[in-house]
């Protein structure tokens, strides 16, 4: 997969925000690896609301497109592009709900992270939706269940 992503990077250059790269998965017990790069955090001046928006819809959408019933998402841009993981969370989470709603296949999004980065997000889903509407916090990787398929 690595090999793949850099033969795509040397052939087209780096990802934008709202644009993904589809690889095949190695040795991952998913269906695909689809990639997508978010915005560095420079203070939120630069667009980085937007591209964080964009990125997030790309990955999804491509999701939808290829019939994927789940898929997990890391917290983009979150981590080590420092982008502030409240603000992150509200970013990513309405535009994972406005894009649920349009989907002709896709009905569970997880994301992964960090367990600080996480609890931001778990955070701003119960105050949206209200702890009773909150699944669960799962501070663990998701794993394959029998048939190999990523389960949330």
């Amino acid at each position: 997969m690595i090999a793949e992503c850099r033969e795509h990077v040397r052939k087209h250059g780096e990802l934008s925000p709202g644009k993904v790269f589809v690889s095949s998965v190695g040795s991952l017990p998913c269906k695909s690896v689809i990639h997508t790069v978010g915005p560095m955090w420079k203070g939120g001046s630069r667009n980085e609301d937007a591209d964080l928006k964009l990125a997030v819809e790309a990955a999804v959408e491509e999701a939808d497109r290829r019939k994927h019933r789940s898929v997990s998402l890391p917290a983009v841009s979150c981590g080590v592009y420092g982008f502030p993981s409240d603000r992150g969370a509200k970013i990513i989470l309405s535009s994972v709900r406005q894009l649920l709603n349009t989907s002709t296949t896709l009905t569970e999004v997880s994301v992964v992270s960090g367990q600080s980065v996480i609890q931001s997000f778990h955070d701003t889903l119960t105050t949206a939706f209200g702890s009773s509407n909150v699944k669960r916090l799962a501070l663990n990787p998701p794993q394959p269940d029998d048939s190999g398929k990523c389960k949330k």
